[in-house]
């Protein structure tokens, strides 16, 4: 009967350990959930503020798009010749649209928009000048 009882005890033991550890392997599974779905949070917090920026930044090369006919259409009603103006004005804008999109393109391969999202997770309000560092 004691042999009965310490092997009963034993298997409770036994059984015991082995509820302990499968509700310790639960525990860590969820924690590693959590961690993965934060981390997803994250990233597409990240991934949004990146398209936010290039929806802005398309919206402002549009704009610019704009300029020459406005101008176009103020130099008609003046009846001047606006030809020697696109001749000077083109590459001058055709330059700075190039340069905006190297800008871009470089704050985005050096990651730098993950500093920002974060400000603007904090509701500071992103502006170009502090983008490229100028106060």
């Amino acid at each position: 009967m004691k042999k009965q009882s310490l092997m009963l005890m034993e298997q409770s033991r036994k059984s015991s350990e082995r509820e302990k550890a499968a509700l310790q392997q639960a525990q860590d599974a969820i924690t590693e959930k959590d961690a993965a779905v934060a981390e997803a949070a994250a990233a597409t917090s990240r991934e949004n503020f990146m398209l936010e920026l290039l929806t802005d930044a398309s919206l402002d090369m549009a704009d610019v798009g704009q300029i020459v006919p406005k101008c176009l259409a103020k130099m008609a009603k003046r009846k001047k010749n606006f030809g020697k103006y696109d001749d000077i004005v083109t590459p001058v804008a055709e330059d700075m649209m190039d340069e905006l999109l190297r800008m871009d393109a470089e704050f985005f391969v050096k990651g730098s928009y993950a500093e920002h999202s974060t400000r603007a997770v904090n509701n500071e309000r992103l502006t170009i000048d502090n983008i490229l560092g100028n106060p």
